[in-house]
């Protein structure tokens, strides 16, 4: 086991840490910075076992609320959103460097939600073939919002799609020119037009599922990390009926061993994301860490 401070492999077992609902931990002791730590599978420090923060992640995604859950699990509904949140922040910084750059035919619509008499507006792409969807969430409806949702979405190569809205006409030509834009860009003003942008308003529906039994967004951070959370499940873990199979795993960013739960698929998730974020942590903290370092490792070098 590497240490999780100093990533040297000198280290030893040094005892459990015992918690009432995840057992006995096995501790470690580093030889080298002399700090004892666990290993970290994404759930380090939690005082609920690990299959239960999944249980509630997972049943959350799916649609039930922070009270039905709360009541379920007999935990307060502030430890379910607090969960969610933390997860969800951890899923999106790590998977966000999985994403396709390309797709062959791209669709583009956008649809509001009224919570606590406050619209906010989600941004949606969606890759027709692959079922690759990007969403983006902001609290106006205005160009800026489509051109940063162009900037998100893979770069569509043979056609894009969208509705009859004016906000994706100048961004669309600033981001892919006006020449592209004139032969491959289709606009379905109405609906007599032989172009349609079914496919991302079934995606659409899909959200308005999930958003509906929620009573509304603390702040547009939460709202960010919602559906940030809900884009994340859709793409890594959602086995899609059509292609049937994940649309990460359609696009060829990621894969998944045959006949995996949809449960294990978060474990494994939340997993590689701590080790990334702990990764990057420790790159930021190396300069400042790297004197004290370099004093243990000659002291340890002298003592052997």
């Amino acid at each position: 086991m590497n240490c999780r401070h100093c990533k040297t492999d000198k280290t030893v077992r040094c005892g459990f840490r015992t918690t009432k609902e995840r057992g006995r931990i096995q501790r470690f002791k580093c030889l080298i910075c002399h700090r004892t730590f666990a290993e970290d599978s994404g759930f380090l420090g939690r005082h609920k076992s690990e299959e239960t923060i999944l249980m509630v992640i997972e049943l959350y995604i799916k649609g039930l609320t922070t009270r039905q859950l709360a009541d379920s699990f007999s935990i307060s509904k502030n430890t379910v959103l607090a969960w969610v949140l933390f997860y969800a922040h951890c899923l999106l910084r790590f998977c966000i460097r999985h994403t396709p750059k390309y797709a062959r035919h791209l669709h583009m619509d956008e649809l509001f939600l009224k919570m606590k008499d406050t619209f906010f507006y989600i941004w949606a792409s969606l890759d027709r073939d692959c079922k690759w969807a990007v969403l983006h969430f902001c609290s106006r409806r205005t160009r800026d919002e489509a051109q940063n949702l162009a900037q998100k979405s893979p770069t569509p190569l043979i056609d894009l799609t969208t509705d009859g809205s004016f906000a994706y006409l100048e961004p669309v030509k600033a981001e892919y020119g006006v020449g592209w834009t004139k032969e491959h860009y289709h606009r379905c003003a109405s609906f007599e037009d032989k172009k349609n942008n079914n496919p991302v308003e079934r995606l659409n529906n899909t959200i308005r599922r999930h958003f509906h039994p929620r009573r509304g967004f603390k702040s547009l951070r939460t709202g960010i990390l919602q559906v940030g959370f809900l884009n994340v499940y859709y793409n890594f873990v959602r086995r899609h009926m059509t292609i049937e199979k994940t649309p990460a795993e359609a696009a060829g960013v990621w894969s998944w061993p045959p006949k995996i739960s949809e449960r294990e698929k978060l474990r494994q998730l939340i997993k590689a994301s701590s080790l990334f974020l702990l990764a990057a942590i420790n790159r930021i903290l190396g300069q400042c860490q790297a004197p004290r370092l370099r004093k243990h490792h000659l002291q340890h070098e002298n003592n052997e």
